[in-house]
């Protein structure tokens, strides 16, 4: 900027020698004026660009959004119950655009892995609290604990590549669109769930700790318990029907069964 106006003012000293008003400076003061309304008009046009682009990925998203808060016409029931509207939710999720399943994925991850983040820490906390000793003392916690956290890099690791090449996620938000009982899932409905708590049980193997082992890891088995039971099963009994519903018959909740469904 100052080496162009120095430019226009050298310019205006040359062209202009017997007009004062057509100083150095008071050019130089007018090209910075040009230049700066320019970059406005610029910014604008950008700005402008953003704003429609913007517009027309949220009008693609306005009937999927419409869609969660319209009322069950063909039951009748205008007072949906909250758990009723979860399924819905989840259900509407399924079928909603791409665009908008991939956006809420990375968000579903982060809270995911946040909340176990926070049940460890608080798990910790509890023990320094309550003065708990270490119930496995080192190597033999490290032994076991790696031990663990391998068979839980495996269980959880499977699920997840194979709901993305399903074009899906285990985030309930954006889920696989076809039903998946190959694999892990020919021997346990929810693998992802029982390697998640397996590899909590090791990690508080691993730092000893007896409130991440034995009650933070059980509270957490009871709340995926009445979530799947409450809201997943319902939304995927509506997703496939009978197909779920054979599955869910002959396939464990957890606890792996010895044969392949």
């Amino acid at each position: 900027m100052p080496s162009a106006w120095r430019r226009c003012g050298n310019w205006s000293a040359k062209a202009f020698p017997d007009k004062p008003s057509l100083s150095s400076g008071n050019i130089g003061y007018g090209c910075v004026a040009i230049f700066t309304i320019g970059r406005l008009l610029q910014l604008e046009e950008l700005f402008i660009d953003e704003y429609r682009e913007y517009n027309k990925r949220v009008t693609e998203y306005i009937p999927f959004l419409n869609s969660l808060g319209a009322k069950d016409e063909k039951k009748g029931d205008r007072s949906m119950s909250f758990r009723e509207r979860w399924v819905e939710l989840l259900y509407q999720a399924a079928k909603s655009p791409r665009r908008f399943r991939a956006l809420v994925t990375p968000i579903g991850i982060m809270f995911w892995l946040s909340l176990t983040a926070l049940l460890v820490f608080a798990s910790l906390s509890v023990d320094s609290l309550a003065h708990f000793p270490r119930f496995v003392s080192p190597p033999l916690s490290f032994v076991i604990g790696s031990i663990f956290l391998t068979l839980w890099a495996f269980v959880v690791g499977w699920p997840v590549l194979r709901f993305f090449k399903a074009r899906g996620s285990p985030v309930p938000l954006n889920p696989p669109q076809e039903l998946v009982t190959t694999g892990l899932y020919a021997y346990v409905r929810n693998p992802m769930v029982s390697g998640w708590l397996s590899g909590m049980f090791s990690l508080g193997v691993l730092l000893g700790s007896i409130s991440l082992a034995f009650i933070f890891t059980p509270l957490f088995a009871m709340l995926n318990v009445l979530y799947i039971k409450a809201i997943e099963e319902r939304e995927l009994e509506k997703k496939f029907g009978e197909e779920y519903l054979r599955y869910k018959e002959k396939v464990p909740m957890f606890i792996p069964r010895l044969r392949k469904w």
